[in-house]
């Protein structure tokens, strides 16, 4: 990529503009034509550096819930497994990693009957020998933002002198309390239309007003509204990180005993390289209560990564389970039947 295609993305990340045509608000701080702003980022999506531009959607607040679930699958089976489960519409990622439990996937589900189907579904695969249930009991940090323009660790930001090293962001990732709202039906009808990526043209939102038979500012200020109250988390670019230049990835666990966790967690939280970072359940034989979401852009940038963590952080023990295979990542998309 070059400098302009770093910036740009960047911008689309943290600080996508809700009016009626935000690629124009972009473009002019790029100083180029809207209509060249569209087309870069049409490419850039054709080259799958940028997966999509879309309202991301806390749907907890909808009436859903996410689990991470951990399973230990014989090495020979793992493909044909992991396939299997990709099929559940409510599986959104599904990862090898290293380790004994080597295959990890998330689940978002509506009713608790829903739960329990999946997940004898997946017990009952052949190759899976065990299966762990791991629940959130606290965020400390969501949101995959890349930051592209920054020197990281091997000098992968912008070039020296680069026309655009003065566009600087200054959007920050804000995590808003749980809410379920009461209306519940109207917003699943909301979401079940906004929750589509937006279209590159001069004016992306137009398509949801026409779905939604409302105007373009009536879609401008249900969008807020849902952004106020924690419904959408933000509008934003979302990158497929690995074509995106931060190849060396890993889900990082950490024991931390159970009165330091929040000052873990806020520690964590601070590091540009956690993209996300939970308080979750443990186990016996699975002691590890924090889990941070660690993205680098080589070998020896993310070994420097889990150096800052280990000293940053007062732990029992740590399991770096770094990401082999991705069998599955997208957004859960709500059914139409849940809509009605």
């Amino acid at each position: 990529m070059n400098d302009q295609e770093r910036v740009l993305l960047n911008l689309v990340q943290h600080e996508f503009p809700l009016e009626k045509q935000p690629y124009a608000s972009i473009a002019a701080r790029l100083g180029i034509t809207e209509v060249e702003c569209i087309d870069l980022l049409r490419e850039l999506n054709r080259q799958g550096i940028l997966r999509e531009i879309r309202p991301v959607i806390n749907w907890r607040n909808a009436g859903f819930t996410g689990m991470l679930i951990g399973m230990t699958v014989d090495p020979e089976r793992v493909d044909t497994v992991a396939n299997e489960i990709n099929r559940l519409p409510g599986v959104t990622h599904n990862y090898l990693r290293e380790g004994t439990v080597n295959l990890w996937c998330t689940l978002t589900y509506g009713s608790d009957e829903e739960k329990t189907r999946h997940l004898t579904f997946m017990r009952e695969l052949p190759g899976v020998r065990e299966l762990k249930e791991f629940y959130s009991e606290k965020t400390y940090k969501i949101g995959l933002l890349l930051d592209l323009s920054s020197d990281g660790e091997r000098g992968d930001g912008l070039n020296a002198g680069s026309q655009f090293s003065g566009v600087r962001c200054t959007g920050r990732i804000q995590t808003l309390p749980y809410t379920t709202r009461p209306d519940t039906t109207a917003v699943l009808q909301h979401l079940m239309v906004v929750q589509e990526p937006l279209h590159f043209s001069e004016h992306p939102f137009l398509h949801y007003a026409q779905q939604l038979e409302i105007t373009e500012d009536e879609v401008l200020t249900l969008l807020r509204t849902y952004l106020s109250d924690g419904t959408i988390r933000r509008v934003a670019g979302v990158l497929k990180h690995n074509r995106a230049g931060f190849t060396d990835n890993a889900m990082v666990a950490l024991e931390v005993e159970n009165n330091r966790c929040d000052e873990a967690g806020e520690t964590l939280a601070q590091f540009p390289f956690i993209t996300h970072c939970y308080r979750r359940t443990s186990y016996p034989d699975w002691p590890y209560t924090m889990y941070a979401m660690v993205h680098a852009r080589s070998p020896e940038e993310f070994f420097s990564h889990i150096g800052k963590i280990r000293g940053a952080v007062s732990c029992g023990s740590m399991n770096v389970l770094r990401s082999v295979k991705e069998f599955k990542k997208t957004a859960f998309r709500l059914p139409r039947e849940n809509a009605r």
